[in-house]
């Protein structure tokens, strides 16, 4: 089928797809198209469910499926055929919205665009009792916290009669009694714990066993079949014969035993678990222990010079046999069989492991309970138990089974077996011709995710068995939308050598797929190998800087990204580019901890929470507010390590040890961490150290927007962190700031971009650098348990478990298996990561690599290593790369960064950046006309909003706003209200809430824009210095339009509410012109901005200046 009718037949809406496509294919735009294709048949909107992996994924297909529908209304008609198939679709799903009464231009709410993991929220909720109580709870984007602390909590039992702590002794011996060892196996076995746990909780010891050891005789069946059905049928006969000599004549021991079973054996048995010893001594007969194919016939395996005859047949049939490379493989595999039985040593290993891990994970939903959060991971395992089963629905899959008609998929190859799960119990039932459908799309050659449980083989596996009940057609599109030819053409000829010749469901690996370039305006596309010889990274990194200089000069306005493998590869590669005037923007490669910015702020929290953190205290005097000398730190805290260092500020007699300018600096500073510590009690901790820090002048400190853009992040972060006003948890301050991932969205102004593979996924570039071809990844982390979920060949889910072993030297035959597969399935992924890498350019592809200057080849598991029969012959011409005098950065002496002696906020550079730091100061208030509860009241119902924004409005109803009163009673209470007027305030709030919910502006404010954000802060300087706003609410709608809006809760009794409405304009007016000045210095789209009533359900807009 060729690409065009592929796309033609994926609109047909009675038929279910699963749809590979490729990168740059325009995947996306063929997932919009089915959706509306979808929406104009159905007679609700709700019954077509669209699910994408990353919020910014479903915000980008919502939006582009209301901007079709604009334009649809508009009757804009685009020029792109494509795109005039799409509106064409559009004005369809219009015609249908007007008869049937959708209202989606007022109600884009309606459109179930969303993630995996809101739908799995979604449906925890709608059954809080069944789903085990997680409705409501925060989801834990890093759990490692929680996984440590069940850990220890379940280890508290070692010792302790009864269980666990009758099962932890035998693990811990099986150990060697390494306790620490264990603490972490089981900690390590949480974030994965939806793999193996529905195996270890259902049905008894026995049961258990049953499964496992069924799984492991599937496996050996399998590997049997494929070299039984390898080997050529005019070969069998004789390697039977030699097989019984060898039984008969072997000497050595080993050999002996493995040619036993041919004693008895005159034909090859079938290709069962119970034959695998007799296959076994295929290889041995076969290849020598190495690998590869026997030269030397001797008598230790039944062939010595005795035996002539014998040893020239076999000779033969190595010889003939030599001709089918496969074979050789395959008898390697058979090698490598672990045993289709467990002893009774490791079984009762396992069953001790069993029992433990279910107390654990019982012990990590009660850590979770008591902060009421969650991790993906149970979130998902919540949707699925409020489902029930396929064969013993839930009154919620009943009902879904009868409102749910179609489901779109998209990036199915990162898959889990998790998530699979869920849509084989969402499509149970479904028949085809019932008019139900199913629509999967993506790219096994993509799949890059496996360290978040993804199995490729799940694409293949539906592609022949569907998904439960529903067959799925196979399609697959290979035209290509983004790269010029040139860089098609390259990948096309090296990419079948790298990728397998077909798809491998058992090793996860897929075949190579060619696509066809469409461009013709890539005059300028070129791929180019940059070829070192070397060991200097240096060398490198100056290869880059020669690149990029170049790059900028002839196409000033191209984007750039430099992608490595891994955060470990860029070795100071940042820096150096800044410090030759590159600006670039490194997006998630940094810790938010390893940043100047929010260390400061991390010393400065950790010293205001702890006053006797002696570390912190004295980094909060070091750090530029301050900025005091080491020799005055000396003077202030030597010779008394008992004191807390707050007490030393306060002691006069050690202040005067210090210099003048030492003394002035802490003398200003103490007074300003006094007047924070007397007003503690007035606000929330992360407002309370953000005033402190913008008082002691941190703004001040920062050069860059991106630094204040940092710390509105650690802020926005700590806010989250705070419960009733302080930190949870103050040992978890650090490890949340120490995960890179999560750190917002790259600033496109610079056009050169630099993060992982990983984090490319899914973007394109006019030019991209693939930097450190040659550098291999970490070593492999060798695990104390392996285990393996794995498609059958009957498509059934099996899972491969190890027994626990001491060390590395202990034999272990089913542990060493998994291994090598989890290797061979590592391998197979990393030919994946260099596709997507290279897939990313749509110009120039730039390949960076160095090779040691003697070296013969590369790391095995580089990625250069994938590319060298095509590309050694361009290191051999190499010569070791000079590194010119100077270029190798010079080592730097620390230096002192304060502010100067006397620093006035008002000599701040007049610049406008990003920071979510609060007015300081007595700024005035939003409610200063209103009596205390309703400025409360105010506050409360902002607060609303945020969560209902940032949890996604679509999941909110009034029933669920009434719910809430509890909570929003206590804010009340907290903030100040008093209880003759907590009831009617708490009423005002739910009324005030439940109106957005009814409104359709209030719904489309707070949902999931471009860019949107609540609560977002600006810094900007005027003349008096600098100032700090607070947006209530910004976003960017389909039309690119950046909004500005304020919430105002207030209300108006009688009539002339058009006057009221115009007055309060006026009066805020001047605020939000100052909030898009501050917006117009960093964003330069067109703005506007907005007044939003909740109580009056009214809105007005305008232009700035207008």
């Amino acid at each position: 089928m060729s690409d065009q009718d592929a796309r033609q037949a994926a609109l047909d809406t009675n038929r279910s797809f699963i749809v590979q496509a490729p990168a740059g294919s325009g995947k996306t735009e063929l997932l919009i198209q089915r959706y509306l294709a979808l929406l104009a048949n159905v007679e609700l909107p709700e019954q077509v469910i669209a699910i994408t992996f990353t919020r910014k994924a479903a915000a980008e297909m919502r939006g582009r499926v209301i901007q079709a529908l604009r334009a649809a209304a508009r009757e804009d008609l685009p020029t792109e055929q494509h795109r005039l198939k799409t509106q064409e679709l559009a004005a369809a799903v219009l015609t249908r919205s007007r008869r049937l009464e959708w209202d989606l231009a007022a109600q884009p709410q309606r459109l179930r665009i969303g993630t995996l993991d809101a739908l799995n929220a979604w449906l925890a909720q709608q059954l809080p009792v069944l789903s085990g109580g997680v409705a409501g709870a925060a989801l834990v984007e890093n759990a490692r916290e929680f996984y440590s602390r069940a850990t220890r909590r379940v280890l508290e039992h070692l010792g302790t009669p009864g269980e666990p702590g009758d099962s932890l002794q035998p693990l811990l011996r099986r150990l060697d009694n390494r306790y620490q060892h264990l603490e972490t196996l089981l900690a390590e076995l949480l974030p994965s714990r939806d793999q193996w746990l529905h195996y270890l909780t259902r049905g008894s010891d026995k049961d258990l066993r049953r499964v496992l050891e069924e799984a492991l005789a599937s496996l050996v069946a399998e590997q049997l079949t494929q070299l039984a059905g390898a080997l050529p049928e005019n070969a069998a006969t004789e390697l039977v014969s030699l097989l019984r000599h060898g039984a008969l004549s072997a000497t050595a021991s080993a050999s002996v035993a493995l040619f036993a079973p041919w004693l008895e054996l005159d034909r090859l048995p079938a290709p069962t678990a119970q034959s695998s010893a007799a296959y076994k001594a295929l290889p041995e007969l076969l290849l020598v222990k190495g690998g590869t194919w026997r030269k030397q016939l001797r008598a230790d395996i039944g062939f010595g010079a005795e035996h002539a005859a014998e040893r020239s047949r076999l000779r033969d049939l190595i010889a003939a046999l030599q001709e089918h490379p496969e074979l050789q493989q395959t008898l390697i595999a058979i090698r490598k069989l672990p045993s289709p039985h467990y002893d009774e040593t490791q079984w009762q290993t396992l069953a001790a492991l069993r029992v433990v891990l279910r107390h654990l994970t019982a012990e990590l939903r009660f850590t979770f309970a008591e902060r009421n959060s969650v991790d993906f991971v149970e979130l998902a395992l919540a949707a699925q138990q409020a489902l029930g089963e396929s064969d013993a629905p839930s009154e919620l899959l009943l009902a879904l089974d009868r409102r749910v008609q179609h489901i779109l998929v998209d990036e199915f190859q990162d898959t889990s077996h998790t998530q699979l799960r869920l849509l084989e119990l969402l499509t149970a039932g479904w028949q085809r011709g019932d008019g139900r459908t199913l629509f999967l799309v993506g790219d096994p050659m993509q799949s890059i995710y496996r360290f978040r449980n993804a199995d490729m083989s799940l694409f293949l596996k539906t592609k022949t068995r569907g998904v439960g009940d529903v067959h799925c057609e196979s399609l697959v599109l290979d035209r290509n939308f983004r790269s010029g030819p040139a860089i098609i053409d390259w990948i096309n000829r090296h990419f079948p050598s790298i990728f397998p010749s077909d798809d491998e469901l058992g090793s996860g690996a897929a075949r190579f797929y060619p696509c066809e370039a469409t461009r013709d305006d890539s005059a300028h596309a070129t791929v180019e190998l940059h070829a070192l010889r070397g060991t200097d990274p240096q060398a490198e990194i100056d290869r880059v800087i020669e690149i990029l200089i170049d790059e900028r000069s002839r196409y000033p306005d191209h984007s750039v990204a430099i992608l490595v493998q891994s955060r470990g590869h860029l070795e100071g590669l940042h820096q150096q580019l800044r410090a030759r005037q590159l600006t670039v923007h490194a997006v998630e490669l940094e810790a938010p901890n390893q940043r100047q910015v929010v260390q400061d702020l991390l010393g400065l929290t950790r010293a205001l929470v702890h006053l006797a953190d002696r570390i912190a205290w004295l980094g909060v005097l070091r750090a530029p507010w301050c900025g005091l000398t080491w020799q005055d730190l000396h003077r202030l805290v030597s010779n008394d390590r008992e004191r807390p260092v707050w007490d030393l500020m306060n002691d006069q007699q050690r202040v005067e040890r210090l210099s003048a300018d030492g003394c002035r600096r802490l003398v200003h500073s103490r007074e300003i961490l006094q007047r924070a510590f007397d007003c503690r009690a007035q606000q929330p901790l992360a407002r309370w150290i953000e005033r402190t820090w913008v008082t002691l002048g941190g703004p001040a400190c920062l050069d860059l927007a991106a630094e204040l853009e940092q710390a509105d992040r650690f802020f926005l972060s700590l806010g989250k962190l705070e419960r009733r006003g302080d930190l949870d948890d103050p040992p978890s301050l650090e490890s949340h700031f120490s995960d890179p991932r999560g750190q917002g969205e790259a600033p496109r102004e610079s056009g050169i971009e630099i993060m992982t593979i990983h984090r490319a996924k899914g973007l394109e570039f006019d030019t991209v650098l693939l930097l450190g071809l040659g550098r291999p990844p970490p070593p492999e982390k060798r695990r104390g348990l392996y285990w393996l979920e794995r498609v059958a060949a009957n498509g059934r889910d099996d899972l491969l478990l190890a027994p626990l072993t001491a060390s590395a030297d202990e034999p272990d035959e089913l542990g060493d298996f998994l291994r090598q597969a989890d290797r061979e399935r590592d391998l197979a992924e990393r030919a994946r990561l260099l596709y997507v890498a290279t897939t990313r350019a749509r110009d120039r592809l730039h390949l960076i690599g160095q090779l040691k200057p003697n070296a013969r080849n590369p790391p095995s598991r580089s990625l250069l290593a994938y590319l060298w029969p095509r590309v050694q012959e361009r290191f051999g011409e190499t010569e070791a790369a000079a590194i010119e005098p100077g270029s190798v950065t010079d080592s730097i002496r620390p230096v002192l960064r304060r502010l100067a002696d006397g620093f006035d906020l008002s000599l701040t550079p007049t610049a406008i950046a990003v920071s979510p730091l609060p007015a300081v100061g007595p700024s005035r208030p939003e409610f200063e006309w209103a009596g205390q509860a309703a400025l409360q009241i105010g506050a409360v119902v902002h607060h609303a909003l945020q969560v209902m924004a940032d949890t996604a409005i679509d999941n909110w109803n009034a029933g669920k706003v009434r719910d809430q009163a509890e909570l929003f009673r206590g804010e009340l209470r907290l903030l100040g209200v008093e209880e003759p007027e907590l009831e009617a305030s708490t009423r005002r709030v739910i009324e005030a809430l439940c109106r957005v919910l009814t409104d359709s502006t209030g719904n489309w404010l707070l949902q999931d824009h471009a860019e949107a954000a609540s609560e977002l802060s600006l810094t900007i300087h005027t003349a008096a210095g600098l100032e700090h706003v607070r947006l209530d609410r910004t976003f960017v709608d389909a039309d690119g339009t950046r909004w500005i809006v304020d919430f105002k809760t207030s209300t108006h009794e009688g009539g002339a509410r058009a006057a009221f409405l115009e007055s309060e304009l006026e009066r805020y007016r001047p605020q939000l012109e100052r909030y898009a000045n501050a917006m117009a210095a960093i964003d330069a789209r067109t703005i506007r901005l907005g007044l939003y009533f909740p109580l009056l359900q009214a809105f007005r807009d305008w232009a700035p200046g207008g």
